[in-house]
């Protein structure tokens, strides 16, 4: 199968879409979700703390899909991580902090508004709160980064501060990612010849439909204007999302 019929296999593409609620988790798993009949994303609770990100994943198709994958430890690590969220793997104490805004953040402060409210009804951001949601909430710096279709793109800045970021305390061998080289495609193009078709497939706003672990929310928060938010799917701007969304795509 193609990998964009495969992914969009994996998109809920009925007429009964699904979301998810708190209260839908059990003691023996507790951030497994199970299905309700609401909009995609618009049936969940902004202010729910713990609830799971949003994803548009069809777990059925992806199960069935990953029982006959090769690779059994990556598909094992999708199975989970799609039901239960992705681990990010942060082995040090976690501590609150607070950082200052970025600069386009405070000359663009409406767009950046927008573009929050735009992800917490897509069921990715929780928020606002006046308070931290969470006692040890990490406010990583935001940006705002214009699109070829200009449209805005929250990029979360887990990098800052040196030597006390996020990324500083994440394994190298969990975040490292290979990506093909330039080099090799142009062989494949000469190898097919001058009448070869090329195509490219591109994947809008690729980490986001990926959830987080609601254990690593902590780590997630931002601020804009003087409340806070925190994000529940793998963010822009993190070392390990890259290496995540690799195992995803590889295995489309």
């Amino acid at each position: 199968m193609h990998p964009s019929a495969m992914y969009n296999k994996c998109i809920k593409t009925n007429n009964i879409k699904t979301s998810y609620k708190a209260s839908s988790f059990n003691k023996y798993s507790p951030y497994v979700r199970t299905p309700l009949l609401n909009n995609p994303g618009r049936g969940l609770n902004r202010y729910a703390i713990w609830q799971l990100g949003y994803s548009p994943i069809n777990l059925n198709e992806l199960y069935i899909a990953l029982e006959k994958y090769p690779i059994k430890d990556i598909a094992k690590l999708l199975k989970y991580g799609f039901t239960s969220g992705f681990n990010m793997n942060y082995p040090v104490p976690r501590l609150p902090l607070d950082t200052q805004k970025l600069k386009c953040v405070l000359q663009y402060h409406v767009a950046a508004y927008e573009r929050v409210e735009h992800e917490i009804t897509l069921g990715r951001i929780a928020g606002p709160f006046r308070f931290r949601p969470f006692s040890n909430l990490r406010s990583s710096r935001i940006g705002l980064i214009t699109k070829k279709t200009s449209d805005w793109s929250l990029i979360t800045h887990l990098y800052y501060t040196p030597g006390y970021c996020v990324t500083d305390f994440l394994d190298e061998t969990l975040t490292t990612v290979q990506y093909s080289k330039c080099n090799n495609i142009i062989s494949i193009i000469q190898t097919l010849g001058e009448h070869a078709k090329i195509g490219k497939i591109d994947i809008k706003s690729a980490f986001r439909p990926v959830p987080c672990y609601p254990g690593d929310f902590d780590l997630l928060g931002c601020i804009i204007g003087y409340m806070y938010y925190n994000d529940k799917c793998m963010p822009m701007g993190c070392s390990i999302s890259c290496s995540t969304f690799q195992h995803f795509s590889t295995f489309l």
